[in-house]
């Protein structure tokens, strides 16, 4: 996750207040995330407003983004490594190199 760390994002409002500038922000998150790399809901939560309860703000939305092309929302998962309970984000995350086991990434 190196260079993701680097793009700390803070937002400042409540996550709860889905403005279009924190979906622009969890977008570029999101489409910053490499082949083979994972990152959990609560860790783009507090990128964008500092709070990692934030998480299930940033889930509501991915769902929402996932027909999107050169989006890969599959990379992200709940704080448990679980991914979004979805064959197609298992499927794909198999095909980056990632492990699932009991429907849990290992590592």
């Amino acid at each position: 996750m190196g260079l993701l760390v680097a793009m700390t994002l803070t937002g400042g409002a409540d996550c709860m207040e889905l403005a279009d500038v924190n979906k622009g922000k969890i977008d570029d998150i999101v489409v910053s995330i490499k082949w083979g790399e994972i990152i959990q809901f609560g860790d783009i939560g507090e990128m964008v407003w500092g709070k990692r309860n934030c998480g299930s703000v940033v889930g509501k939305y991915l769902f929402t983004q996932r027909g999107r092309e050169n989006y890969p929302w599959w990379r992200v998962v709940n704080r448990d490594d679980h991914p979004v309970a979805d064959a197609e984000a298992i499927t794909r995350l198999e095909s980056e190199g990632h492990k699932i086991r009991n429907g849990r990434i290992v590592k």
